[in-house]
């Protein structure tokens, strides 16, 4: 491996630590939607750009094959697509992570047959660019401002909980775990909010904030 293709592999892990260091430890896990497809994309980048799936590739069938085609049709299908999702969904991260990481890929895919390591290294760049322009625009509030928000309320042994957007109710550690639940606001309304559970008055409450407005949302006693 040279030493174009580890500093660009570091630049890539550097970024995607970045990313999910963001998401886990000051978001509480709310900063991206699906982080096990975000992460196997950065997986896919960084040995990308180490040079681990070849310096030279040849292409499966020849460049004019159906085959061929009928891929870099997919490819584009999909690029094409990801403007109408960002449209459809704007305060998704995920998306727009996509955005610059599917370009690019694409381009690669449809126009070289060569790994070119350092696009992938300035691809991650920008996604982490933009994960930086997405929370300087929309400025969602994190896990411990949301705390701080639910004490100034009054309530106190707050602890934190990861909310289900499929259904109302929100966990501590899985499925398995210690569960709180709400009866409003709607499911999908809930996976944009921090859930707490927290005491006021001798009373065990479920509490969800806003993650983009940053207000109370839910206040609601547990075990009634």
């Amino acid at each position: 491996m040279s030493k174009k293709h580890v500093m660009n592999a570091g630049i890539c892990c550097i970024c995607t630590a970045v990313i999910f260091g963001l998401h886990f430890f000051v978001y509480g896990r709310m900063l991206l939607d699906n982080p096990v497809l975000v992460g196997a994309t950065c997986a896919v980048f960084i040995a990308s750009a180490a040079g681990r799936t070849g310096e030279e590739r040849e292409p499966w069938f020849p460049p004019n094959h159906i085959v061929t085609r009928l891929c870099q049709l997919i490819l584009c299908g999909i690029l094409c697509t990801i403007p109408y999702i960002l449209f459809t969904e704007p305060y998704s991260l995920d998306n727009w992570i996509f955005l610059p990481l599917w370009a690019t890929l694409s381009i690669i895919e449809l126009r070289y047959r060569e790994q070119n390591s350092t696009a992938y290294a300035v691809t991650m760049a920008v996604a982490l660019c933009v994960t930086g322009a997405f929370l300087l625009i929309t400025h969602p509030i994190t896990a411990s401002q949301a705390q701080n928000i639910v004490e100034q309320a009054g309530y106190t042994d707050c602890v934190y909980y990861k909310v289900n957007p499929n259904n109302n109710t929100a966990y501590k550690d899985g499925r398995d775990s210690e569960a709180l639940y709400f009866t409003a606001p709607e499911p999908a309304d809930k996976s944009d909010c921090y859930a707490f559970s927290a005491n006021k008055d001798g009373e065990k409450y479920g509490v969800l904030v806003s993650y983009f407005r940053g207000t109370i949302e839910v206040q609601e006693k547990q075990g009634v």
